[in-house]
This record gives structure tokens, sequence and C-alpha cells, in this order.
């Protein structure tokens, strides 16, 4: 896991953890995936949004 400015925590998780908000856990290999934070209106916090290059862009108005 990391932090805001990407330095690297370990841990673990177990029965009686607290998780605030979502736990966000990727492990694969997304050579064309781009990784955003967008709003979500149904919990108010910024989450993770997956997508391919080419849908990230026509979703930025690149």
């Amino acid at each position: 896991m990391s932090d805001a400015q990407g330095a690297v925590v370990g841990g673990h998780v177990t029965y009686g953890c607290t998780v605030r908000t979502t736990a966000e856990v990727l492990l694969a290999l997304l050579p064309d995936g781009r990784f955003a934070r967008e709003p979500d209106a149904a919990t108010g916090f910024d989450e993770l949004v997956v997508r391919t290059a080419a849908r990230f862009a026509a979703c930025d108005g690149a």
C-alpha cells in the first residue's frame, strides 16, 4: 500500500480492521490502463476510475 505521496507501507488486513471509505488493491498488468480519481455521487469521495487510454482521453477532452 502507499500514501498520497507514493511512500509504500505494509501491513495486514484482518477481521476487525476498520477500512475508511474503500480499500483499493490492484494486482494486475494494465499497460493501456489509465487511473484517475473522480467524485462519486453516492459516497461524496473521490474514487478510483480505470479506463483504457483512448476512453480516458475521450472523457478528459484531450
